[in-house]
């Protein structure tokens, strides 16, 4: 596989995109309780337009042609309590979310101890980061960071509930097997962009392709559209409010592993209460003085954490991907040995990108994209 992966790996990045790119100037807008107005700048050649289902905001125009503004108001917000809503401007083929909070007082909930704005950037020592999130900064490109959900993704069918893993070392594993629409269990492997959206279901366990993603746009991402489990979902203990979270593009992971400053010295292979992952840490990374850690990417042994030493690796920021198999159709395979984390980025009409470690190194390639695989999710800074 990993041979393989050394062939394509390059081209996993060199997608053709679609004709019409969307791109917004705000991503989070951050309101008083005062009835006010901000603008945000679209720019697209292609025909976009507004939906918001949020009573307490307005927005003029809710469409447009090519590059253009919006008005975004709130009205006042007497709750007492703050409060937080989205909405969204697409285009046929991509979406954009944007989050809106409103706070209950004079400062904008913005700056009223959020996590992108609060205390020391780098390590969060005086911030507040959103709930659900490892409390670390990641680079995964020159100019953006992001936060890594506290676990993985996880979704129970019979009740249409999506949740993070309570603990980051949490995996499902063989259970996985027991997919089906009416299960009452919960599952962590995925079919590529099975967010729900498009009839595109988590527990979708058929072996063909075309079920899954987005279907009609050729090699189309699911990177900003509602096919992206963190945009269209409401995570229950991650905020429970869609378009919080999303996943990372495969040109992002490529980033945190192996282009962000001193990338080599910021993973490594190891054993957390016995189950067998990736550790990444982020930009501004201290080991705790009782702790040792070995970078490198050569063997699940080389670090070794009691849940109390791991703890302390977590309150510095540290992520821990646990290699928690691969499933195909209702079988599960690999649990323990590979980890198989999805991108938002489409290889073709047949592969996605994803993330792949096991105890000899770990890389960014492409596959089937009804192949079961991990999620964690991201939130952007």
């Amino acid at each position: 596989m990993f041979c393989l992966g050394a062939i394509t790996m390059a081209s996993c990045g060199d997608e053709p995109t679609p004709e019409a790119k969307l791109e917004v100037s705000k991503t989070e807008l951050g309101f008083s309780q005062n009835a006010n107005s901000k603008v945000v700048s679209v720019t697209t050649t292609g025909v976009w337009y507004v939906e918001n289902n949020s009573d307490w905001i307005s927005i003029s125009p809710m469409g447009g042609k090519g590059n253009g503004a919006i008005t975004v108001s709130v009205s006042q917000n007497a709750s007492g309590q703050s409060r937080e809503s989205y909405f969204s401007v697409a285009i046929d083929s991509d979406s954009k979310v944007i989050v809106v909070s409103q706070s209950a007082t004079d400062t904008p909930e913005e700056e009223n101890n959020r996590e992108e704005t609060g205390g020391n950037e780098e390590n969060g020592e005086n911030g507040d980061y959103a709930t659900g999130a490892v409390q670390g900064y990641f680079s995964v490109s020159a100019s953006s960071k992001v936060a890594f959900s506290q676990g993985n993704l996880q979704y129970q069918a019979s009740a249409n509930t999506w949740r993070f893993a309570e603990h980051q070392y949490d995996m499902i594993g063989d259970a996985n097997e027991n997919v089906s629409s009416t299960y009452s269990g919960w599952i962590d492997l995925f079919g590529w962009g099975t967010s729900g959206y498009n009839s595109k279901y988590p527990y979708m366990t058929s072996g063909n392709y075309i079920f899954y993603g987005v279907v009609g746009d050729e090699y189309a991402d699911i990177a900003g559209t509602n096919y992206d489990w963190g945009v269209y979902n409401k995570i229950s203990n991650g905020g429970n409010v869609a378009g919080q979270w999303r996943t990372l593009t495969y040109e992002e992971w490529e980033y945190v592993l192996n282009r962000r400053t001193n990338a080599a010295l910021l993973k490594g292979l190891a054993t957390v209460k016995g189950v067998h992952g990736m550790i990444l840490f982020p930009d501004a990374w201290s080991t705790p003085a009782s702790v040792a850690f070995k970078a490198g990417m050569n063997g699940f042994e080389n670090n070794i954490y009691t849940v109390n030493e791991w703890a302390k690796m977590e309150a510095n920021g540290a992520v821990f991907l646990p290699a928690a198999g691969r499933r195909y159709g209702t079988d599960v395979y690999s649990v323990g040995s590979h980890g198989y984390y999805w991108s938002s980025t489409a290889f073709d009409y047949v592969d996605a990108c994803y993330v792949n470690f096991n105890s000899g190194g770990a890389g960014v390639f492409n596959f089937g994209r009804s192949g079961g695989h991990s999620v964690r999710l991201v939130r952007s800074l």
